[in-house]
């Protein structure tokens, strides 16, 4: 539960100290402010840390994306009541009670926040209802039609402006075409008409980004293991798919 709500509100948020996966300690996961005081109340002196861990992913937001989402949620609250008990409920429906329903054990094999990611949708309606108190704030002392310039644009710098500079280095994949290429020699190495046989997700994914998108020998079959024991795969399987006949299955009498 700590670990969702750690994610949801500061990993993505406030900033993260890197993209190694975490299992609790200090030097791996965490969510970092950029703020020295309170990132070393938590793990420690940060400027003592040694420079291989100063890596793109080490991304500093200074709390403000945080910080100005908590102030849309105060803002609804004391405007629109009705609409901020349904959001905050699609929040925590779409959070923490994912955590519970889902009851995932520890040590998962990848970080699974992308399960939270309608909560973080949420969070983002607080963040522009953030800028429009700043905007009613500042409109009690500047005509209004300055203070919506002026709101808008403070914002934009300092939001959107530090999330795309700090996270720009380590998302940036022009240039990066190993996945793509690993499916072009998978494919282009089977005989005509052949069975592809793959064992999860990341086997399987760039193949079919290269049969779908590039069209690159459609007549091999992709088959997944891991979705095998489905029958809604089963039954696709014994569909024709592009140049690619059926799957020849058939069960014992």
């Amino acid at each position: 539960m700590g670990i969702c709500t750690s994610a949801i509100l500061c990993g993505i948020f406030s900033g993260r100290q890197n993209d190694i996966q975490g299992h609790g300690g200090p030097l791996k996961g965490n969510w970092i402010s950029g703020i020295d005081f309170l990132d070393e109340l938590r793990l420690g002196p940060q400027d003592a840390l040694p420079k291989s861990m100063d890596t793109p992913s080490r991304n500093k937001y200074f709390m403000l994306p945080l910080l100005l989402g908590l102030v849309g949620l105060l803002f609804q609250l004391q405007r629109d009541k009705k609409n901020f008990w349904v959001t905050s409920l699609l929040f925590l429906m779409t959070g923490i009670a994912i955590v519970v329903y889902l009851n995932q054990y520890p040590n998962q094999p990848r970080e699974r926040d992308y399960a939270y990611a309608g909560s973080f949708y949420v969070f983002t309606i607080w963040i522009g209802l953030g800028v429009l108190a700043f905007y009613d704030f500042m409109k009690k002392y500047i005509p209004g039609s300055v203070a919506a310039t002026v709101s808008g644009l403070v914002w934009l710098l300092l939001v959107p402006g530090i999330l795309i500079g700090e996270n720009w280095d380590d998302h940036d994949r022009s240039g990066k075409y190993f996945a793509r290429d690993i499916a072009f020699n998978y494919l282009n190495s089977c005989a005509p008409n052949a069975i592809l046989i793959t064992n999860g997700d990341n086997d399987t994914f760039p193949l079919w980004y290269a049969q779908e998108v590039e069209g690159i020998r459609t007549d091999v079959r992709v088959v997944n293991m891991m979705l095998f024991n489905t029958d809604w795969y089963i039954e696709q399987m014994t569909r024709k798919a592009y140049e690619s006949e059926a799957l020849p299955l058939s069960l014992p009498p």
